[in-house]
């Protein structure tokens, strides 16, 4: 069996070589490559860091099996694209993109909550997303389809808060931006 032998790495900018030139420490730039690297990136001044790990931001539509698909408009924006069946959603910014939020004034203790928000402008079946409840703070980060528009003002969606404190104050309902 051969020996290991040891060098000097300085930098690792010379990137990737064949694990074939292992030891062939003659070459000029053995101490500047790797023929392996698990869970590390290579800055541009050669040195290692580790590979920075993922979040989560929340389920994909309807808990079904999805991708993330990466989208780079440019070097200044870049987006995740969740495609599920018959759907796709968008995230930027560790979130989901979503509507202008619209300021909730009540929600009811109910098997299909009930929803005050001035001139929400929803139709039945818009996935709706709720942050900054106070009272009921267990439906922050909540999202459900509404299922019927009462009114201009008023909506149901698709949670029971019936067991959830009481609403106080606060909040905003926001559509989530899905394409067909």
């Amino acid at each position: 069996m051969g020996n290991v032998v040891a060098s000097d790495y300085t930098a690792f900018n010379f990137g990737y070589v064949s694990p074939k030139m292992r030891g062939r420490v003659d070459k000029a730039y053995y101490t500047q490559t790797q023929d392996y690297n698990n869970n590390y990136i290579v800055t541009p001044e050669g040195e290692l860091s580790f590979r920075p790990g993922t979040i989560y931001v929340k389920r994909t539509r309807a808990n079904r099996v999805g991708i993330l698909l990466p989208f780079l408009f440019n070097t200044e924006q870049s987006y995740q694209i969740e495609a599920t069946d018959l759907a796709f959603r968008f995230y930027k910014d560790n979130g989901i993109i979503t509507d202008a939020p619209k300021s909730i004034t009540a929600i009811t203790k109910a098997a299909n909550a009930q929803v005050t928000a001035t001139a929400h402008g929803y139709s039945v079946n818009d996935p709706i997303i709720f942050n900054g409840v106070f009272g009921m703070v267990q439906i922050n980060g909540m999202e459900g389809p509404v299922v019927s528009v009462i009114d201009a003002n008023n909506f149901t969606v698709s949670i029971n808060s019936t067991a959830f404190g009481t609403y106080t104050s606060g909040g905003t309902a926001s559509k989530i931006i899905e394409i067909s």
